[in-house]
């Protein structure tokens, strides 16, 4: 990482604590990677703002499975159950898991049944972009939940993506999807949107809040 006057470029793997960081403009060429390390506690958040931030082809912030990893407020509670956030997970039939601001979503995602911090079937992290002119998205954000490995471990579900934004422009990904199980799939999680500017006219890539497959079920798409 180099930081000249608040100018940050990130040229290759950079972990990035919970907390409010500023920046003037924020660079990830491609090869670079932002991760995300989340809080133990999942009470921190990780906040960015900058003036402008682009992400090039084969740049990445990326939290994969940086959330809840044994339970959270969307927790697969019975064997095979895939955790829940703006999604219901695999298996899971009651819409009481699903929590979190539709609008503003700021919350972690929830593991799966059965997740370990050492094991598959963690939620989704969480990242708030805060851009007062462009962020130009080529490459990838990632918030996904891991997928489940047992017989009876649940899929993790997606975290959560919030970006406030002047224009967001490019043909990259936002994702945050749910892990994948051979029971119960993790549900979606949630990615919103506030731009001064029309985002569907703007913005030419993919936003994903699917549910990770399940071979019993399948996580339903986040909200």
């Amino acid at each position: 990482m180099i930081i000249l006057n608040s100018k940050c470029t990130i040229l290759q793997e950079c972990v990035l604590q919970p907390g409010n960081h500023a920046f003037d403009t924020l660079t990830i060429q491609s090869g670079g990677k932002l991760l995300l390390k989340g809080d133990v506690d999942r009470t921190r958040k990780t906040t960015i703002q900058a003036q402008t931030i682009v992400i090039h082809p084969g740049g990445e912030i990326k939290a994969e499975a940086n959330g809840y990893y044994t339970d959270g407020p969307g927790s697969g509670g019975s064997s095979g159950y895939g955790g829940s956030f703006g999604g219901k997970g695999g298996k899971v039939t009651e819409s009481s898991y699903l929590y979190g601001d539709i609008l503003h979503p700021l919350d972690y995602g929830s593991a799966g049944y059965g997740a370990t911090s050492v094991s598959g079937g963690l939620g989704g992290s969480q990242i708030e972009i805060r851009v007062s002119d462009v962020l130009q998205n080529d490459g990838l954000i990632d918030v996904s939940g891991k997928g489940g490995v047992s017989s009876t471990q649940g899929g993790g579900s997606g975290g959560s993506i919030y970006v406030e934004a002047g224009s967001v422009r490019g043909f990259g990904q936002f994702l945050a999807k749910g892990g994948t199980s051979k029971v119960g799939g993790g549900g979606g999680g949630r990615v919103a949107f506030s731009t001064l500017d029309n985002i569907d006219e703007t913005f030419n890539g993919l936003i994903s809040v699917n549910g990770g497959h399940g071979d019993g079920q399948s996580g339903g798409s986040g909200e």
